[in-house]
Formats: structure tokens, sequence, C-alpha cells
């Protein structure tokens, strides 16, 4: 959809495969061509963890280093002739998304799928042959196994590229890298634990704790008062102070 950008596009096409120059096409709107095409909101999906699905259900995707794990929930949705039609349902329709996530993302390795699970092998030999046709023009070679007893599902994709979430994201600075952030509870829970330890070394000395707000609010505010029983426990006054700009998981403790 760009003057500047098709010129090129045709100098290099006329250069380099002339056969293809009529395939070139120049987008004059209306709107732009990623929104015209949806690519903006495919972009938001290929990097959210949790995919939505239709029924109700949705997918959840964790790419590791070893793995991608997929797991199938059919969350709101239930079928009112039982659980199989609501599993075989929910789970036709995930593997047809997980089709395309795979794909989308560019995800390659071992892939885990987790589905929800069924008794009757014709719903599942559906799910399998719904799978192989999602990828059945896939260009990247990719090999399916059967159903686990505990239907699992595990799938090898030839890794080609760098998956799409580490092309368009970078570690996350405040949970080192992780992609996921701890409770604000095990947080909290870890505070007490560290400030009691501390305080064996200087028996009797105040408790000074800095924390996100947050947390600080569970600490002092919540119904089971964790700050006041520490203080009960190490029979010495224990502050709690919350400190605007703090991450969650800061927190500085002092004695005295």
């Amino acid at each position: 959809d760009d003057a500047a950008a098709y010129a090129v596009a045709r100098d290099y096409c006329a250069a380099a495969m002339p056969e293809m120059l009529d395939r070139l096409e120049r987008f004059h709107g209306p709107g732009s061509l990623f929104d015209h095409n949806g690519v903006e909101e495919d972009l938001r999906t290929a990097l959210d963890p949790i995919v939505p699905l239709k029924s109700g259900g949705y997918v959840i995707i964790e790419t590791t280093e070893a793995l991608t794990a997929v797991d199938v929930n059919s969350g709101s949705y239930t079928d009112a002739t039982g659980l199989e039609a609501t599993s075989i349902r929910t789970n036709l329709e995930a593997a047809a998304e997980i089709c395309r996530q795979i794909k989308l993302r560019g995800i390659g390795g071992v892939i885990i799928i987790d589905f929800i699970h069924m008794n009757e092998a014709e719903n599942i030999g559906k799910v399998l042959a719904m799978l192989e046709a999602g990828l059945a023009n896939d260009r990247t070679p990719t090999q399916i196994s059967g159903m686990s007893e505990f239907g699992l599902v595990e799938m090898t994709r030839k890794r080609i590229r760098e998956p799409l979430s580490r092309l368009l994201s970078e570690n996350c600075a405040t949970c080192g890298g992780g992609g996921r952030i701890r409770s604000v509870v095990a947080v909290g829970n870890e505070i007490l634990r560290r400030a009691e330890r501390e305080s064996a070394f200087k028996p009797g000395q105040p408790v000074h704790i800095s924390v996100a707000g947050e947390v600080a609010a569970l600490l002092k505010d919540s119904e089971d008062d964790l700050a006041g029983r520490l203080s009960r426990r190490l029979g010495v006054a224990v502050n709690i102070e919350a400190r605007p700009g703090f991450p969650r998981e800061r927190f500085e403790i002092s004695l005295g």
C-alpha cells in the first residue's frame, strides 16, 4: 500500500523472478493494508498465551526452550447433550485454531497438545483428522502422533525461523525474562519469611519493610493482618511502607 515500497518490489521482482511480476498488486484502500486483512488483530493474538474460541472455550499456548505446551479448556461452554459432546465440539474447534496459531506464530520443535478427554474412538479420530487437515497445506514438515489415553497429542514441526514471539517482543525487565510475574500472595509470603530470617540475626530490633502498594495492602490491610501476626511472633514493631514505583517483586527490609 506504499508507492515507494511497491516500486522497489517491482524492480526486484523484474530482476530476480520476472514470472512473478504480475502477482504484485498495489493496495489503494480504503484504510491500511494491515487493517484490511486483520493483520494487527492477528499480531496481538499471536503474542497472547490465551486464545479464545467462539464456543466460549480457550487455548493456552506456552513456549519454552524445550517444547511448546498447548492446553485446551472448555471454559464457559457446556453442551446440553453431555460431557462427550462438549469435549468433541471444543476439541475440534481448538484443533483448527491450534493449526492456525502454529503457522501464524512460527512454532517449531516439539509441540504437546493436551486435549479435553474423550471416551469415543470415533471422536478421537475426528480431532486427529482435523489436525491433519489444518496442517495439510503447511510447507514446513510436520509429524503428528496418535492421541494417548490421557488426551495428549505430540507433534514435531521443523524449525525454520525464530518464532514470532521472539521477533516482536523482548525479555520482561520486571519478571527477568520469565514471561510471568509472581502473585501478590507469593511475594508477600516471601517477604514475611525473609523478614523473620533477618530478624533472627538482630533480635529485638524493629522491622521496616518497603514494598509495592499492592503488596503493602496484603500485608497490613488484609483480614489476616499478616504484618501484625509477624509483629506478635517476633515481639517487635513491624512497619510496612508502600513505595510508589516499586514493581510487585521488589522489596527492602531494614532493622533498627
